[in-house]
């Protein structure tokens, strides 16, 4: 079985949880780890499972993760999806996880989960200092990755596949 982990990531938290997912996985399966920063036209054609994940800012997931989702819907769903999500505020993880991805989509993954999240002030251009900092009440980074909600989506992925 082949691998993607596809990602966007503003800030890095993202792809540091696309990479912690594709060192749990590649232990049984081959897995590339891809930006769409990197490669905005990638396709999922050659994967047998995507995982795709963004972050959240403003209550909105990457509008690069939205379209890739739009454009490459019909061929997702004939393959095994996982989803995720980073962000911060988890009384609102729910409705940012049902809201970040198409409905069919969603309905079809395999398993889905927000998986904790970061600011990394000194990452942020001003503006998004400003709201992290009110979000946060704090002028100081915050990290909070869900290590072990991490490994429980890498566990549903790998449930009922053989290498």
């Amino acid at each position: 079985m082949k691998i993607a982990v596809i990602y966007m990531s503003r800030h890095g938290t993202t792809g540091k949880v696309a990479n912690l997912i594709a060192e749990k996985l590649e232990r049984e399966h081959p897995v590339d780890v891809m930006n769409l920063a990197r490669f905005p036209a990638l396709s999922p054609e050659p994967y047998d499972m995507v995982i795709i994940g963004g972050s959240i800012h403003l209550g909105q997931i990457q509008e690069e993760v939205r379209a890739f989702c739009e454009r490459n819907l019909e061929l997702l769903l004939q393959k095994e999806v996982g989803l995720y999500i980073c962000c911060l505020l988890r009384e609102r993880q729910e409705v940012q996880l049902r809201d970040a991805f198409p409905v069919k989509l969603l309905a079809h993954s395999k398993t889905h989960a927000c998986l904790g999240g970061e600011f990394l002030m000194e990452r942020m251009d001003h503006e998004d200092w400003v709201v992290a900092r009110v979000a946060a009440k704090s002028d100081r980074s915050v990290s909070k990755i869900d290590f072990q909600a991490i490994d429980k989506f890498c566990e549903s992925l790998l449930k009922g596949i053989h290498a």
